[in-house]
């Protein structure tokens, strides 16, 4: 599980580099019950229009980023345009994710592109 900086730090410089073109959902995933949880998500993906997905190497390597990559397919299913963040390699040649997303190395590249 990724520790509370791991989540905010990249968040937060995503939302003050994009906070005047972009409303930003913050989401609020460790809030409430599992059901919650999973609602919150959901509705998250689909009242947004770009899903930033970051999937650092340090985090990949603890445990896979389950919620993220439903996010991902969520938002790819319901034709949203999908960023994907990560300085692991395994992920940018992944055949579904370099199909489905596009896909940056840095948080930097990402927002240049928007």
């Amino acid at each position: 599980m990724c520790s509370e900086d791991e989540i905010l730090v990249w968040r937060n410089y995503i939302e003050n580099k994009l906070k005047n073109s972009f409303q930003i959902i913050t989401p609020k995933y460790h809030l409430g019950s599992d059901a919650e949880i999973f609602e919150n998500t959901r509705t998250n993906v689909e009242e947004c229009d770009i899903v930033f997905a970051h999937l650092p190497k340090a985090i990949n390597q603890r445990r896979a980023s389950y919620g993220t990559i439903f996010e991902v397919a969520y938002g790819h299913a319901l034709k949203k345009r999908i960023v994907v963040i990560s300085d692991d390699e395994f992920v940018h040649k992944h055949p579904v994710m370099n199909q489905i997303s596009e896909m940056f190395y840095s948080l930097d590249a990402a927002v240049l592109a928007l």
